[in-house]
């Protein structure tokens, strides 16, 4: 009798193992096949801010940073490249670290601060508003040229043009009988004066850099020329003078 015992009792012990065994098999094929199951979503490209953006500021690349996130977390109006915000201008607060919407952007030419006006400005010679070719809608640079200086020494200081005011676009212009372009029958029009949406500041800054020297119009972007005969790279003064680089 005692060896029968100690059979059943070892044939209990092989039955209760084999039955741990068939338990954990059967769960790790149900884990596996809810694991083989499980989706993991895909990722997608966002904008954040790197920094605080205020209402009304001009949304530069350094403003901005690209994240990769899960597609669920991405937000229906969240922007997905930097070419989508740059230049444009901000019309709320953006706080930093945060993914910038299409609803919070508006193109600049759009966007009327509170602090703009037109103010119309009237140019010394109709070549220095993109030597002649100004037109109502071009977006121009503001620009300033020296006047050469004699030094003590005898030797003659020039100092380079600057930018005064970049990026903004003419309304209208006119010539020196105040007729605007759409308005002349001429076919050469000669414009004097151009008109634009300015903020305080630029004004301001514009006044200033007709107390100092000659303001200018060139296209916004077209700085440098290539001369093919020479290989250099000049910068074009539009009513003014070629200087070498």
């Amino acid at each position: 009798m005692e060896i029968i015992k100690k059979i059943n009792e070892k044939v209990s012990k092989l039955m209760l193992l084999a039955l741990s065994i068939l338990v954990i098999g059967g769960l790790i094929t149900y884990y596996q096949t809810k694991i083989e199951k499980l989706v993991i979503p895909e990722k997608i490209i966002v904008v954040k801010s790197q920094n605080d953006i205020k209402r009304g500021e001009i949304i530069q690349g350094k403003d901005l940073e690209e994240v990769e996130i899960y597609v669920p977390d991405r937000h229906p109006k969240a922007i997905g490249d930097m070419s989508e915000a740059i230049g444009k201008v901000a019309i709320t607060d953006i706080v930093e670290d945060r993914a910038i919407l299409k609803n919070e952007l508006m193109e600049k030419d759009k966007w009327f601060q509170e602090d703009e006006r037109l103010l119309g400005i009237k140019f010394n010679d109709f070549t220095d508003m993109i030597g002649g070719d100004a037109q109502p809608g071009d977006v121009v640079d503001v620009m300033v040229s020296y006047p050469r200086k004699e030094m003590p020494n005898g030797e003659i200081s020039i100092k380079p043009p600057e930018l005064v005011v970049g990026q903004i676009r003419i309304v209208q212009i006119f010539d020196t009988n105040n007729v605007s372009f759409v308005d002349t029958k001429e076919k050469a029009f000669k414009p004097i004066t151009a008109l634009f949406k300015l903020t305080n500041q630029e004004e301001s800054a514009i006044d200033i850099a007709q107390k100092k020297g000659r303001i200018y119009l060139r296209k916004h972007g077209n700085q440098i020329q290539k001369e093919k005969a020479t290989k250099k790279n000049k910068v074009m003064i539009q009513g003014g003078m070629m200087i070498d680089e």
